[in-house]
C-alpha cells in the first residue's frame, strides 16, 4: 500500500470518527503497519496536509488522535506528492 493510499484512509478514519478519535490500535490494524509507527504517519499528514489533529492524553499515554478540521485536501495536493 502507498503513502498517499495510507494518507487517504487514515484521513477517513479520523472524519468518520468524528469527537471520539481512533486509538493507535485501530490505526495499526486498518493500514498495516506497527503501533509504534503510528505517530510518523500522523505527524506526516500534520505536515503535508496541514492538518490539525489533537493528540487525546491521559496523562503521559497517548489514548486516541482526533480530527479538527475535517476539510479533504485538495486531491491534486495527494497526487502531486507521489514520488515515481
Amino acid at each position: 500500500m502507498s503513502k498517499n493510499t495510507q494518507a487517504y484512509i487514515l484521513f477517513n478514519m479520523l472524519k468518520a470518527a468524528g469527537d471520539k478519535g481512533v486509538n493507535k490500535e485501530q490505526v495499526a490494524k486498518a493500514l498495516n503497519v506497527k503501533e509504534s509507527s503510528v505517530p510518523v504517519y500522523f505527524f506526516g499528514m500534520k505536515k503535508l496536509y496541514k492538518a490539525d489533529i489533537e493528540v487525546i492524553k491521559n496523562g503521559r499515554q497517548v489514548v486516541a488522535y482526533k480530527l479538527n478540521n475535517p476539510i479533504l485536501p485538495p486531491m491534486s495536493r495527494i497526487l502531486s506528492s507521489r514520488q515515481p
